[in-house]
């Protein structure tokens, strides 16, 4: 503590006065916020990164990329974010069964979600509604043709900025079913970066 003597008006001699030293806030305000963000990154591991991690590894097709799961800020967890976070050896077409897998873990413990993102680094690419995910996952669990799954997947699929990503095609069955896998296609190299 620092000490000032200050004069003598009142007939007290040259007392010392305490000047009371202020707290530092910097050192602790940071390891308060470094133990928010340990509890937050730790949540977000144990309520979604943990169950999309542990189906895509019991696939061993899936080795060809990356998926980090999380909350939208990490704290919204009404909104589930999949960010593609690298494709090394996998086709635009095999990150839907990351995504069918992925869905599929979460409908089987129940779990759902009011939308979700898929993400590309850290970019919103494309957004899919709770109900459509948790169907996606049922269905595929309850065995489910996956080409099926695959080929109806892009209409259920918007933008960022809200707007249907791709139409409903409308028709004979053969042409119905090569727009609709032309989408399928489209959609997975602009998950992947591929424009």
């Amino acid at each position: 503590m620092e000490q000032e003597l200050l004069p003598d008006i009142h007939g007290f001699a040259n007392l010392p006065t305490v000047v009371p030293h202020r707290p530092r806030l910097g050192p602790s305000l940071i390891v308060l916020l470094l133990g928010a963000g340990i509890l937050i990154w730790t949540l977000n591991y144990i309520f979604v990164q943990r169950s999309v991690s542990e189906a895509l590894n019991s696939d061993t097709r899936n080795a060809g990329y990356s998926i980090s799961a999380h909350y939208r800020f990490y704290l919204d967890p009404s909104t589930l974010v999949l960010d593609l976070r690298d494709v090394s050896a996998a086709a635009p077409l095999d990150l839907f069964r990351g995504l069918f897998q992925s869905s599929a873990a979460f409908a089987s413990a129940g779990r759902g979600f009011d939308r979700v993102i898929l993400a590309r680094a850290g970019a919103d690419v494309f957004i899919m509604t709770g109900e459509d995910f948790r169907k996606l996952g049922i269905e595929f669990a309850g065995g489910q043709n996956p080409v099926f799954l695959l080929r109806t997947l892009p209409e259920k699929l918007y933008n960022p900025t809200g707007e249907a990503a791709f139409g409903r095609w409308e028709g004979g069955m053969l042409g119905v079913l090569g727009k609709q896998m032309e989408d399928a296609t489209e959609a997975g190299r602009k998950w992947a970066g591929a424009q």
